[in-house]
Protein backbone atom coordinates (compact mmCIF):
# COMPACT_ATOMS: atom_id res chain seq x y z
CA UNK A 1 0.00 0.00 0.00
CA UNK A 2 1.01 3.13 -1.37
CA UNK A 3 0.24 5.09 1.82
CA UNK A 4 -0.13 3.76 5.67
CA UNK A 5 -4.20 3.71 6.72
CA UNK A 6 -4.99 4.29 10.39
CA UNK A 7 -7.72 1.74 11.92
CA UNK A 8 -10.09 4.34 11.96
CA UNK A 9 -9.31 5.35 8.39
CA UNK A 10 -9.95 1.45 7.82
CA UNK A 11 -13.01 1.29 9.73
CA UNK A 12 -14.31 4.30 7.59
CA UNK A 13 -13.44 2.83 4.38
CA UNK A 14 -15.14 -0.21 5.33
CA UNK A 15 -18.02 1.72 6.20
CA UNK A 16 -18.02 3.44 2.24
CA UNK A 17 -17.30 0.39 0.63
CA UNK A 18 -20.41 -1.21 2.82
CA UNK A 19 -22.44 1.50 1.40
CA UNK A 20 -21.36 1.21 -2.27
CA UNK A 21 -21.81 -2.69 -2.40
CA UNK A 22 -25.51 -2.59 -3.13
CA UNK A 23 -25.72 -6.67 -3.44
CA UNK A 24 -23.36 -7.00 0.07
CA UNK A 25 -21.57 -9.70 -1.89
CA UNK A 26 -18.48 -7.86 -0.66
CA UNK A 27 -17.57 -7.24 -4.26
CA UNK A 28 -17.49 -3.80 -6.10
CA UNK A 29 -19.21 -4.93 -9.44
CA UNK A 30 -19.24 -3.58 -12.73
CA UNK A 31 -22.68 -1.80 -12.42
CA UNK A 32 -21.64 -0.53 -8.84
CA UNK A 33 -18.85 0.84 -9.83
CA UNK A 34 -20.64 2.37 -12.77
CA UNK A 35 -23.21 4.26 -10.65
CA UNK A 36 -20.34 5.15 -8.61
CA UNK A 37 -18.76 6.74 -11.77
CA UNK A 38 -21.70 8.26 -12.68
CA UNK A 39 -22.54 9.82 -9.53
CA UNK A 40 -19.15 11.09 -8.57
CA UNK A 41 -19.74 13.13 -12.49
CA UNK A 42 -17.36 10.93 -14.50
CA UNK A 43 -17.69 9.22 -17.52
CA UNK A 44 -20.29 6.20 -17.75
CA UNK A 45 -18.93 4.34 -20.62
CA UNK A 46 -18.04 0.73 -21.03
CA UNK A 47 -14.83 1.22 -22.06
CA UNK A 48 -13.87 3.34 -18.95
CA UNK A 49 -15.29 1.79 -16.27
CA UNK A 50 -13.55 -1.62 -17.29
CA UNK A 51 -10.42 0.58 -17.09
CA UNK A 52 -11.30 1.82 -13.62
CA UNK A 53 -12.06 -1.50 -12.56
CA UNK A 54 -8.49 -3.31 -14.71
CA UNK A 55 -6.58 -0.82 -12.94
CA UNK A 56 -7.62 -1.73 -8.90
CA UNK A 57 -8.56 -5.16 -9.55
CA UNK A 58 -5.31 -7.21 -8.68
CA UNK A 59 -6.72 -10.78 -8.75
CA UNK A 60 -8.35 -10.24 -12.25
CA UNK A 61 -11.40 -12.03 -11.08
CA UNK A 62 -13.55 -8.15 -12.81
CA UNK A 63 -14.63 -7.12 -9.33
CA UNK A 64 -13.21 -4.33 -6.50
CA UNK A 65 -12.96 -6.12 -3.21
CA UNK A 66 -12.02 -4.83 -0.52
CA UNK A 67 -8.32 -4.92 0.32
CA UNK A 68 -8.20 -3.64 -3.48
CA UNK A 69 -10.13 -0.93 -2.88
CA UNK A 70 -8.44 0.06 0.42
CA UNK A 71 -5.55 -0.02 -1.91
CA UNK A 72 -6.98 2.49 -4.22
CA UNK A 73 -7.93 4.67 -1.47
CA UNK A 74 -4.26 4.78 0.01
CA UNK A 75 -2.87 5.14 -3.66
CA UNK A 76 -4.80 8.21 -3.87
CA UNK A 77 -4.42 9.52 -0.87
CA UNK A 78 -0.51 8.96 -1.59
CA UNK A 79 -0.40 10.49 -5.13
CA UNK A 80 -2.28 14.04 -3.58
CA UNK A 81 0.31 13.95 -1.43
CA UNK A 82 2.55 16.35 -3.58
CA UNK A 83 -0.23 18.19 -4.60
CA UNK A 84 -0.78 21.61 -2.75
CA UNK A 85 -3.90 21.53 -1.31
CA UNK A 86 -5.54 17.68 -1.28
CA UNK A 87 -7.75 17.76 0.97
CA UNK A 88 -9.27 20.34 -1.04
CA UNK A 89 -9.67 18.97 -4.16
CA UNK A 90 -10.83 15.73 -2.45
CA UNK A 91 -13.42 17.95 -0.63
CA UNK A 92 -14.45 19.71 -3.93
CA UNK A 93 -15.20 16.09 -5.53
CA UNK A 94 -17.17 15.40 -2.71
CA UNK A 95 -19.37 18.19 -2.78
CA UNK A 96 -19.86 18.12 -6.47
CA UNK A 97 -21.62 14.74 -5.43
CA UNK A 98 -24.16 16.78 -3.94
CA UNK A 99 -24.32 19.98 -5.33
CA UNK A 100 -26.22 18.10 -8.64
CA UNK A 101 -26.79 21.79 -10.29
CA UNK A 102 -23.59 22.97 -9.97
CA UNK A 103 -24.73 26.14 -8.32
CA UNK A 104 -22.05 26.05 -5.40
CA UNK A 105 -24.76 25.03 -2.57
CA UNK A 106 -25.91 21.88 -1.31
CA UNK A 107 -29.53 21.91 -1.08
CA UNK A 108 -31.68 19.40 1.04
CA UNK A 109 -33.43 17.80 -2.41
CA UNK A 110 -29.63 17.16 -3.59
CA UNK A 111 -28.50 16.08 -0.04
CA UNK A 112 -31.28 13.87 0.31
CA UNK A 113 -31.03 12.54 -3.74
CA UNK A 114 -27.50 11.91 -3.46
CA UNK A 115 -27.51 9.95 -0.35
CA UNK A 116 -30.59 8.16 -1.29
CA UNK A 117 -28.28 6.82 -4.08
CA UNK A 118 -25.70 5.78 -1.39
CA UNK A 119 -27.11 4.87 1.63
CA UNK A 120 -30.76 4.04 0.29
CA UNK A 121 -33.87 5.72 2.44
CA UNK A 122 -32.38 8.83 4.36
CA UNK A 123 -34.94 10.21 6.96
CA UNK A 124 -35.71 13.97 5.60
CA UNK A 125 -35.85 14.98 9.34
CA UNK A 126 -32.10 13.00 9.14
CA UNK A 127 -30.60 15.36 6.34
CA UNK A 128 -32.25 18.27 8.29
CA UNK A 129 -30.01 18.13 11.35
CA UNK A 130 -27.36 17.55 8.90
CA UNK A 131 -27.85 20.63 7.50
CA UNK A 132 -28.80 22.64 10.42
CA UNK A 133 -25.72 21.39 12.05
CA UNK A 134 -23.38 22.72 8.95
CA UNK A 135 -25.12 25.77 8.06
CA UNK A 136 -23.81 28.41 9.63
CA UNK A 137 -25.26 31.57 8.00
CA UNK A 138 -28.77 30.23 8.68
CA UNK A 139 -29.74 30.08 4.84
CA UNK A 140 -30.92 26.50 5.02
CA UNK A 141 -28.22 25.17 2.11
CA UNK A 142 -24.72 24.67 2.61
CA UNK A 143 -21.85 26.30 0.50
CA UNK A 144 -18.41 24.66 0.01
CA UNK A 145 -16.74 26.27 2.99
CA UNK A 146 -19.48 25.31 5.33
CA UNK A 147 -19.21 21.89 3.88
CA UNK A 148 -15.66 21.75 4.21
CA UNK A 149 -16.37 22.92 7.51
CA UNK A 150 -18.36 19.94 9.10
CA UNK A 151 -16.25 17.33 6.88
CA UNK A 152 -12.89 18.96 8.55
CA UNK A 153 -14.88 18.40 12.11
CA UNK A 154 -16.26 14.75 11.75
CA UNK A 155 -13.38 13.52 10.11
CA UNK A 156 -9.97 15.59 11.49
CA UNK A 157 -7.39 12.96 10.63
CA UNK A 158 -8.86 12.53 6.96
CA UNK A 159 -9.05 15.77 6.16
CA UNK A 160 -6.41 17.97 8.29
CA UNK A 161 -5.35 20.96 7.50
CA UNK A 162 -1.94 21.03 5.91
CA UNK A 163 -1.51 25.11 6.45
Amino acid sequence: MAKSLTKEEISNFKDAFALLDKNNDGFLNYTEVKEILISTGKEGREDYIKQVIRAVDTDDDGMINFPEFLNMIANHFSSNANEEEPQGTELKQMFGIFDRDNDGYITHTEMKRALDELDGDVPHKEIEGMIQEADTDGDGKLTFDEFAAIMKKKNPKQFEDSS
